[in-house]
């Protein structure tokens, strides 16, 4: 079995389309690009999904996605794929391929709890009264 490491982004008039990937490159990036972190990201997704969309931000990350795949694209570019794709789709897109980017822990066998983490939770504090 293949492990997806991108995501398909297709124009809404059907033809060729882009693969959007947040590579360690992809998100270096979109740091470069914007002075903020990578994790400023899901505050933008936050505010579009709350109707505080900013386009900008929506083609910045975009750009930084496509990056991987498709190396030299320009912010142009990027909003030219945002047009071709409209911004529901590539929301939808980005978040996915986050999401490949950042995938989550699945629980270790055996203990039921998240790998990396001690079975049992943290300890549990005292208070000095019995």
């Amino acid at each position: 079995m293949t492990l997806k490491t991108h995501v398909d982004l297709a124009p809404k008039d059907g033809g060729e389309g882009w693969k959007l990937a947040f590579t360690t490159n992809g998100m270096c990036a979109y740091e470069e690009e914007t002075k903020k972190p990578f994790t400023s990201v899901s505050e933008a997704l936050s505010d579009a999904s709350h109707g505080r969309l900013s386009v900008r931000a929506l083609r910045t990350i975009l750009w930084a996605g496509l990056q991987e795949h498709h190396e030299g694209t320009t912010m142009r570019d990027a909003g030219k794929v945002l047009d071709a794709s409209g911004m529901t789709a590539a929301g939808k897109a980005i978040g996915d391929a986050i999401r490949l980017a950042f995938p989550e822990e699945k629980p270790a066998a055996g203990n039921g709890d998240k790998a990396g983490k001690p079975a049992g939770g943290a300890p549990k504090e005292t208070t000095g009264k019995s």
